[in-house]
């Protein structure tokens, strides 16, 4: 395999292929895969520091959405992992070891998903058949809607068939607005929403900002009012002003409302412009005290925090009365730059869900150290979170910030081949630009089992041009 890798790397070279294409290049290759028969997963080992990296091809991570879904149908939930960031997904097998974060990344599945996902997606079983359901943003050209898959199993995997709504012209979801006619759910490309069970009555409700921001509004699904279980997709705008608080953008604080009835207006909620626009947040549910109804954490495009919000009401009335504006105040508060979300799954297999926040902006986060990780001491319902990781799964990856290109070539004259990335680099939070760097892989396996160790994270010493990138070894690279 590694021969036809060699063979191939005047093609790799000249295309000047990106990080991303490492998943590609280094675990699809195999013996048959130029008659496309017998393609097998090729593992190479990495190794950074001394330690073997577990996903060193999966390509790295920049903003990351993360979901849990059964893929192979053996009863534990795996991850899904879309990177808005070239709505790339990755899917990692959950091996289920209690109190244990056990993967493997297993790309064979992505197949099995639609091709058309972008800017946000999430997994959710609507119809309760063991299935997880795919809710993502819609694929027509200038329709900000939700579209929908069903799940089921096929030969022990899970898979995705378009669901047709039959509601109205496009195939996204729709609400009865007031005149009697019908518009479609709107979500934004650049908000992250949550669909969970809001009112606690067995099927899913959705959650997301008004088009102009400031507002939360809750689609209710009417599916179990109407008498058909939880298998229907029934919208319904119940509420205009959902938790009754108003988000500003202006600081990290929300107006909160003085009771039950009234919506907030804020200090500029009267008056403030958006110029038609909203600017993008992200949002999630969850019950935080055990009292059935829900909470909800925020994160805005303009601040690196999340903010939680206290459901004083009930799970029919929310009420948002408190909040805590750098979340969790009890231990580390997430700060993630930028434009936080936040997603709720059971990561160590304790039965508990734990909080991952990462960013959602493209092109402008931390891209390496993004992927916050709080386990849960508590429980689901009543959690308690402590910060395990900044670097969840990103730490495991051959991954040095976007923009990255590779080539091979025997660098120490060994007769092996060798790799060097040249990259973009990280996003320096607090600078405004990347560190630009190249980066050697040393080869210390054989010929036919290659095996890299980082050998020099800054080779040459390039930090500080503008620009870099690299030519086929061993024509030398240049710079700009």
């Amino acid at each position: 395999m590694w021969q036809l890798v060699q063979e191939l790397l005047p093609v790799i070279c000249l295309n000047r292929l990106d990080m991303k294409v490492l998943i590609f290049i280094l675990t699809y290759f195999s013996l048959n895969i130029l008659n496309a028969q017998n393609i097998q997963r090729w593992n190479i080992d990495f190794i950074e520091n001394g330690k073997l990296l577990k996903y060193p091809t999966a390509g790295g991570l920049n903003s990351p959405q993360f979901n849990e879904a059964d893929l192979n149908h053996d009863g534990i939930q795996d991850l899904v992992v879309f990177d808005r960031a070239g709505d790339l997904l990755r899917t990692f097998i959950n091996h289920g070891s209690p109190n244990k974060i056990d993967y493997t990344f297993e790309p064979q599945y992505i197949d099995n998903f639609p091709t058309n996902l972008k800017f946000w997606f999430l997994l959710k079983d609507y119809n309760k058949d063991g299935a997880a359901d795919i809710f993502a943003y819609s694929d027509i050209p200038g329709i900000s809607g939700i579209i929908v898959y069903k799940g089921f199993y096929d030969n022990n995997q899970l898979k995705f068939k378009r669901v047709l709504l039959n509601q109205d012209t496009y195939n996204v979801l729709y609400f009865p607005t007031n005149d009697n006619k019908k518009g479609q759910v709107h979500v934004s490309s650049e908000d992250y929403p949550d669909i969970n069970d809001i009112d606690n009555d067995g099927d899913l409700d959705i959650v997301t900002f008004a088009s102009q921001g400031g507002y939360v509004y809750l689609y209710s699904n009417q599916s179990v009012e109407s008498g058909f279980g939880s298998d229907t997709l029934l919208y319904k705008l119940t509420d205009y002003c959902w938790g009754k608080f108003y988000e500003k953008g202006e600081n990290e604080y929300v107006s909160l409302s003085a009771n039950n009835t009234d919506c907030s207006k804020g200090f500029t909620a009267d008056t403030i412009s958006r110029d038609g626009k909203h600017v993008g947040s992200t949002l999630l549910t969850l019950d935080m005290d055990n009292d059935g109804d829900k909470e909800i954490i925020l994160g805005d495009i303009s601040f690196p925090s999340i903010g939680m919000l206290t459901n004083g009401g009930t799970k029919d009335l929310a009420w948002m009365t408190a909040q805590e504006p750098f979340f969790p105040t009890k231990h580390v508060s997430a700060i993630v730059y930028t434009f936080p979300a936040t997603f709720y799954l059971d990561v160590n297999n304790d039965q508990k869900k734990d909080l991952i926040v990462a960013p959602n902006a493209i092109n402008a986060s931390d891209d390496v150290d993004c992927n916050w990780l709080y386990l849960n001491s508590g429980i689901t319902n009543k959690p308690v979170f402590k910060l395990n990781s900044k670097t969840f799964l990103n730490e495991e990856m051959v991954d040095w910030g976007s923009g990255a290109y590779m080539t091979f070539g025997d660098i120490n004259a060994d007769g092996l081949q060798d790799l060097l990335i040249g990259t973009e680099g990280s996003y320096l939070k607090n600078e405004g630009f990347r560190d630009i760097r190249m980066v050697y892989y040393k080869n210390i396996g054989t010929l036919s089992n290659p095996k890299f160790e980082l050998a020099d994270s800054n080779y040459l010493n390039i930090i500080g041009f503008k620009r870099v990138y690299f030519s086929c070894l061993p024509n030398i690279w240049g710079f700009r």
